[in-house]
């Protein structure tokens, strides 16, 4: 499947050499298929004017579970299962570092740019703010 920018009213994305070289770097081990399927997943999900190392990254972790022979990741040690907790307890706990983690990348991704990282995320500007203060996410430190 080609994905025609011109159906999706989207420009070409401005992508930084550090993504193209992570790009150009990868083994695209699903070959054209891996490659279109990473592309229109680009071009629909990646808000904002350009992209960066990060976006490849927070992209390839998506595709890592869902690209036929390729393992997907463990999880990380935070997120290792706290089976001393109540299962919603350790669920809230997740989700919170899972948040956290997201909004952080999206952020730098963005350059602290509240609207911006508000439309990636999917989320009101005032929810991102909520969760900003909640973390302890400080916008200029996004810049």
């Amino acid at each position: 499947m080609v994905v025609d920018k011109r159906n999706y009213d989207i420009s070409r994305p401005d992508v930084s050499d550090a993504f193209l070289d992570a790009m150009m770097a990868h083994d695209w081990p699903g070959n054209v298929r891996e490659l279109q399927n990473f592309t229109e997943r680009l071009l629909l999900t990646q808000r904002g004017p350009r992209r960066t190392l990060a976006h490849f990254h927070m992209l390839m972790r998506h595709f890592r579970g869902h690209i036929p022979g390729e393992a997907a990741e463990e999880l990380p040690p935070a997120l290792e299962a706290d089976i001393d907790l109540p299962l919603a307890e350790a669920v809230a706990r997740a989700t919170e570092l899972v948040e956290r983690a997201y909004l952080h990348a999206a952020l730098s991704a963005n350059g602290g740019r509240i609207g911006d990282t508000a439309d990636q995320a999917g989320i009101s500007r005032r929810t991102l703010l909520r969760k900003m203060t909640a973390f302890g996410l400080e916008k200029r430190d996004f810049r």
